[in-house]
């Protein structure tokens, strides 16, 4: 017996312990099994069970929190990295040590990371290109020349050489940036129920934006999001690392989900299931790099002309088209929701029929010379706002086969430019 829940055996055509009358029958609700052995059971005819069941009653008038929060980052949630074979670069005569790490989130200078786990190359001891590990193996309070897959710590000493070295086991702290949220949480909504959901997140700073991080969002100002879907983000947002969130937030948990349940009927309520819960963060890979400035002191500007290479992560490029015809021009076309703070540039590259050229070697050249379109296009609205872009270029030497590379830019990640129905047309005019 368990408070006011009892469970009560009787036989037949004996007393209810209740009353004086007697079991006269069983109900239909079918038969008493009984076992010795958990394994073999046995029908038991003349017996039966009787409980009381209670119901609870839910207060129609209140609303019902539960407030969710994101659990620590750590080495076994997978979101403290080992990073790859020698992650760390020296610059020979530079106090600074490049981190290669994808995906890191540290987008802005003010983010806090823990190394661990450098060791020296080969002919140095405590050592790496003269910096001592214990300036590496450390927490460092400020990061800079950041990159979406790297970025510098500094140090007092001076490099005296530029390497690639720390070995196969550094550990990096890490934050987990996203522009679109998708939370799982299994529920169970019925008819006069209602569930409502918000989300608390911490800002965080596009790769090219100004945006400041580490701030987070009161409950009053948290955003709607439905469960089970797709919500994409006003503001670029982030899952701060635990050192970012004792340094940065006073260690209160960077992101929550409030849920809200509520009932219009006594006798049922909403339910979520809390031992099957997840997120999925997407994160939209883009920067906006136009010349060296753009990137930090550390790092070699690769321009989207080259033959290999962009520090735009956002890249697309065509196969190899060859053509059975040799062609002097090019048409290409393409719908584009393009808004303010985002941009797209638009390169080709032909092989002439007389030219013995390597295809990967030969470099890009932008459509009306800096990759513009062929006229001025308004910005879009909204993402559903797709308008009709045009690059044309002519009178180009008879080529027998051309590949196309649109580079995609934004100061905000929140809003990438999106492109749909892309074609190119070579032509012989």
């Amino acid at each position: 017996m368990i408070g006011k829940n009892i469970v009560l055996l009787f036989k037949h055509h004996e007393k209810d312990v209740n009353s004086t009358r007697s079991i006269s029958e069983q109900p239909y609700m079918g038969v008493l099994f009984k076992s010795q052995n958990s394994s073999t059971w046995s029908p038991s005819q003349m017996e039966d069970l009787k409980f009381n069941l209670y119901n609870a009653k839910f207060d129609t008038s209140v609303i019902g929190n539960v407030k969710l929060k994101n659990k620590e980052l750590t080495v076994d949630s997978g979101h403290i990295d080992t990073l790859t074979l020698n992650p760390l670069s020296t610059e020979d005569g530079v106090n600074k040590v490049r981190i290669f790490q994808e995906n890191h989130g540290h987008h802005s200078t003010l983010s806090s990371v823990i190394v661990d786990g450098a060791v020296s190359p080969s002919g140095e001891t405590g050592t790496l290109a003269g910096i001592p590990l214990s300036e590496i193996n450390t927490t460092h309070t400020s990061i800079s020349d950041i990159e979406i897959d790297s970025y510098c710590i500094t140090t007092t000493a001076t490099a005296v050489g530029s390497i690639s070295a720390g070995g196969k086991s550094v550990l990096v702290t890490r934050n987990v940036p996203f522009d679109v949220i998708h939370p799982i949480i299994p529920v169970l909504d019925f008819p006069e129920t209602t569930i409502e959901c918000n989300i608390q997140s911490t800002t965080s700073t596009s790769l090219a934006g100004t945006e400041t991080s580490y701030i987070k969002n009161i409950e009053s100002s948290a955003s709607s999001i439905i469960l089970n879907e797709s919500s994409y983000m006003n503001a670029t947002s982030l899952i701060t690392s635990n050192i970012n969130s004792i340094n940065k937030l006073n260690g209160i948990e960077s992101f929550n989900i409030n849920v809200n349940l509520s009932t219009d009927n006594e006798n049922i309520s909403p339910i979520i299931d809390t031992g099957r819960m997840s997120v999925i963060t997407i994160a939209n890979r883009i920067d906006n790099i136009s010349s060296p400035d753009d990137i930090g002191t550390a790092s070699t500007y690769v321009p989207s002309t080259l033959p290999e290479g962009d520090n735009n992560p956002a890249v697309y490029m065509t196969k190899k088209v060859s053509l059975e015809v040799p062609a002097t021009a090019l048409r290409t076309m393409l719908a584009g929701a393009i808004q303010d703070d985002a941009n797209i540039e638009v390169y080709y590259k032909t092989l002439r029929s007389d030219s013995a050229d390597i295809f990967d070697d030969i470099g890009w050249v932008g459509f009306n010379t800096n990759g513009e379109s062929d006229r001025v296009v308004s910005t879009s609205k909204d993402e559903t706002d797709f308008k009709d872009y045009l690059y044309t270029v002519s009178d180009l030497p008879d080529f027998i086969a051309f590949s196309i590379k649109i580079v995609m830019k934004s100061k905000d990640s929140t809003i990438p430019p999106l492109i749909k129905d892309f074609r190119t047309i070579a032509l012989e005019l």
